[in-house]
């Protein structure tokens, strides 16, 4: 890759074939390396930075601190206050380990990675701060003096004495959601090339567009000075959502010496920047009143934003009206506080505030059935929100328009699982003593998904050969885009889905598109590919009626058959069409376009059912089936829906279970590797069944609703219902996840303590 005019070509290829590229391996000519030299400390003063011996240094183009590239801090959303603005390269002080203080910028990578460790750091140690509620004591150390504060956020709620005061009985429970690491298959890049008047990129990104506008930020330009493509993405999850700062970095490196520089980051960079996924601790009151029916539900919620306050300042705000899920409350109160700690920045990860969320309501319900001595299941039953209920506006605010039947979906999932028997033999081990005790956990969820402010661009366009364009700007990192809405725009024009090119994440498309993410691609992107197919054919349509001579609505789709090209012919008449081809050659911009937000937001639901197994001895879980029954509307693709389903389900269950990016008092990551960062293997992934419900959602002109995520948001509440319904006997009624073989025979420790 070298200028403007250059495009390479990136195919939608299978991954396992190995021909898939990636950023890494995208050619460039005689590209310039860029290595960052990172803080080893969390909070600290930078006292120097001394870089003279680098630059000495063979090969060495350029060593870059703050002051060189004169970069504006920034914040990147609307809840973070001023204060609070992030360099690109640190300025005073550090915050974070693995803060970038420095680039290198040198021949080649080797040369680059020697010159960075020749850079002397003089740093003045502060102390840190990693606990979200000690960030908020009054004399705990502060992360920006000049803020006089590490609250970033605060919104207040009614208390729950006020809103549950008549409740016959309030039952009340803390949920912690650990940080997790997005841990993409491939670690961040780029490869900038500045031209002389615009900026040339090729980065690792979840959307060109949110990513050009981070870029154009940090460098305060206008983003129509930069072009931006992706070439295959080795996934996102929420973490690729915006522009990493060090990518603001090399785009300047890269305009400052008017050459092309490529970054590639290394895993260890990747798990102690990158953002984090969770960080909230979420405190739920739930009310009760006659019959087991809940009243009323409190939420408070405390997220830890990580040193630089971008997207998680916002993450707990933007749920609020999500805390009633999908139960029937009389009233609900929320309330949110955002700080800074001296740690990796939270950021958006597989339903960006939506799992905590669940998995606070889901133990608090399965407290309440015990409270109650109610089983669980029942206890849903009756306050789940019925076919009847909807279209309403909740508790919370928030205004329904979707379809849904949500005790159908638990009943399936109760029956599917066979909870019956399972009961039965979780019984007879108990009446034997089996050291290894059975647990069944279920947990029901609704998800927001394509709130409306989803911007998309959608265009179809047919040249005078026939072949079919279609240009988008979300962009598959895993979603299978192309597989599945290829087909369905074909479809429309009665051409072969392999007739379709598919050209997507380039700025150079359109002119803006979301990020891909939130569950809303088919939805958003595929209604919105229906909507100017439809409109492409109607202008079809009249030229066919032209040239045929015919009445325009006699006029209908003749798909390509026995040398006949596809096009538009007259009903009954096979030999009268006009192929695609002519068409186009007809109007010479065959083309409909559109750039808009969704039609509405839909609301995807469902229940899971995980079955366990807990060794009463060693605090071993081993997970023995997950069920996933789930609500996604009409479904195109079962087997991409039922491969969503699993991938959301194992990461849901991994999060339970054993993953955690936890830090010591220091502020030092416990997991800056894949040794100490635990994700799930083949061996650590039960049996998973899937299973759909199909209620057509009416918000949307497919139908469809998301599900990329369900199984992220509500996997972790079933998993630990399953584990404390299996300890219950000892006398534990909650865990935090991830319920660890230490933690779990810490539990029962203290409950055989107790009694």
């Amino acid at each position: 890759m070298n200028g403007r005019g250059t495009r390479l070509a990136v195919e939608d290829r299978p991954l396992l074939d190995g021909t898939a590229r990636f950023t890494a391996d995208l050619p460039a000519d005689e590209p310039l390396w860029a290595v960052f030299v990172r803080s080893p400390m969390a909070h600290a003063t930078i006292v120097s930075a001394d870089v003279a011996e680098a630059r000495r240094s063979p090969g060495v183009r350029a060593v870059l601190v703050a002051d060189d590239l004169a970069l504006p801090a920034t914040r990147r959303y609307a809840y973070v206050p001023e204060a609070f603005a992030r360099p690109p390269l640190a300025v005073g002080r550090v915050r974070m380990v693995g803060e970038p203080i420095a680039v290198v910028v040198a021949d080649t990578l080797a040369r680059a990675v020697d010159a960075a460790e020749l850079v002397e750091l003089d740093l003045d140690p502060l102390p840190a701060v990693v606990d979200p509620f000690a960030a908020l004591a009054d004399d705990a150390p502060l992360l920006f003096p000049e803020a006089g504060t590490n609250l970033v956020t605060r919104v207040a709620g009614a208390s729950a004495i006020d809103v549950l005061g008549p409740a016959s009985m309030v039952v009340r429970c803390r949920s912690r959601s650990p940080r997790l690491a997005s841990a993409p298959m491939e670690c961040s890049g780029i490869v900038a090339h500045w031209d002389g008047d615009r900026l040339d990129v090729w980065a690792t990104s979840q959307g060109v567009h949110g990513f050009r506008t981070g870029l154009a930020s940090g460098l305060g330009v206008e983003a129509e000075s930069i072009r931006v493509r992706s070439p295959a993405v080795g996934g996102g999850f929420g973490g690729r959502g915006d522009a990493p700062y060090e990518t603001v970095v090399v785009a300047a490196a890269a305009r400052a010496l008017g050459r092309t520089v490529r970054w590639q980051e290394t895993r260890y960079e990747n798990l102690v920047s990158m953002p984090q996924g969770r960080g909230q601790v979420v405190d739920v009151a739930l009310g009760l009143g006659p019959g087991h029916r809940f009243t009323g539900i409190v939420v408070d919620v405390l997220v830890d934003t990580g040193a630089y306050p971008d997207m998680a300042a916002s993450l707990g705000v933007a749920r609020r009206e999500l805390v009633g899920g999908p139960y029937r409350f009389e009233v609900a109160e929320h309330s949110v506080r955002a700080v800074v700690t001296n740690t990796t920045p939270i950021g958006a990860y597989r339903g960006a505030g939506q799992p905590e969320l669940v998995l606070a309501l889901e133990r608090a319900v399965d407290m309440a059935a015990r409270r109650c001595d109610i089983d669980p299941i029942e206890l849903r039953h009756r306050n789940l929100l019925e076919p009847g209920d909807l279209p309403r506006r909740t508790a919370a605010g928030l205004r329904i328009d979707d379809r849904g039947d949500h005790v159908a979906a638990l009943e399936h999932a109760i029956e599917r699982a066979d909870v019956e028997a399972l009961r039965e033999e979780q019984a007879a081990r108990r009446a034997r003593g089996d050291r290894v005790e059975l647990g069944i956990g279920v947990a029901s969820y609704l998800q927001l998904t394509a709130r409306g402010d989803d911007v998309e661009l959608a265009s179809v366009g047919i040249d005078p050969s026939g072949a079919v364009a279609v240009r988008c700007g979300s962009a598959a990192h895993g979603q299978g885009h192309r597989s599945t809405l290829a087909p369905l725009v074909a479809a429309r024009l009665g051409v072969g889905a392999g007739s379709v090119e598919w050209v997507d994440a380039d700025t150079d498309v359109g002119p803006e598109a979301n990020t891909t993410g939130g569950s809303r691609t088919i939805q958003v992107l595929g209604s919105h590919l229906v909507e100017v197919t439809e409109r492409l054919v109607e202008r079809a349509r009249a030229l066919a009626a032209t040239q045929l001579e015919a009445d325009a609505g006699d006029i209908v789709l003749m798909e390509a058959r026995d040398g006949r090209p596809a096009g538009l012919g007259v009903a009954g008449v096979p030999a009268s069409v006009v192929g695609w081809g002519e068409l186009a050659a007809l109007d010479h911009d065959l083309t409909e376009s559109m750039v808009g937000p969704a039609e509405g937001p839909t609301f995807p639901y469902g229940t899971h059912v995980t079955v366990v197994e807990v060794d009463t001895e060693t605090g071993g879980v081993r997970l023995r089936s997950h069920l996933a029954v789930d609500d996604c509307g009409v479904v195109l693709r079962r087997d991409l829906v039922e491969g969503q389903q699993h991938g959301g389900v194992v990461a849901g269950l991994a999060a339970a279970l054993f993953e955690e990016a936890g830090y010591d008092e220091d502020g030092n990551p416990r997991a800056a590797n894949f040794a100490d960062y635990l994700l799930a293997g083949a061996p650590d992934v039960p049996s998973i069944s899937t299973d759909v419900l199909t209620v057509r959602s009416p918000v949307n002109r497919l139908g469809a609703r998301g599900i990329g995520e369900n199984g992220a948001l509500v996997a972790p509440a079933s998993a630990i219902n399953a584990i404390v319904d299996a300890l219950a006997p000892y006398g534990v009624d909650h865990l935090d996840i991830p319920a660890t073989p230490e933690r779990v025979w810490q539990a029962l420790e203290k409950a055989r303590t107790r009694s």
